[in-house]
């Protein structure tokens, strides 16, 4: 996976909104699944793109605790461009995906 992005952080006090936004490309390796207890390579059955492209969209903010420690908790919604399962009817699979971050970032000056 490749991703490449920019975003922008409001704010000069210890409160900061932030923004970022990204794109990625992925390739898949590997696709199995089981089904009644029976694997299938679905790769091979050409039910996957081995490509997926998409963009990232994530909202967040940091508090700053100290000079040297901050605290910051980021939603993200990640969007894939390349819908990568089609079945027999034509119907396509979306690849959407939310994520919620929570954490600690530390400044080594």
């Amino acid at each position: 996976e490749l991703k490449l992005g920019g975003g922008y952080m409001f704010g000069q006090g210890r409160f900061k909104p932030y923004l970022s936004v990204s794109g990625y490309i992925g390739y898949l390796l590997k696709a199995n699944q089981r089904v009644n207890n029976e694997d299938f390579d679905i790769i091979n059955t050409q039910s996957l793109q081995k490509i997926d492209y998409g963009i990232i969209g994530s909202p967040g903010v940091q508090i700053t605790l100290s000079d040297e420690i901050s605290a910051y908790t980021q939603f993200s919604y990640l969007m894939g461009l390349q819908n990568i399962e089609t079945d027999d009817n034509g119907q396509k699979a979306s690849n959407v995906a939310y994520m919620l971050t929570l954490g600690i970032a530390f400044s080594i000056q």
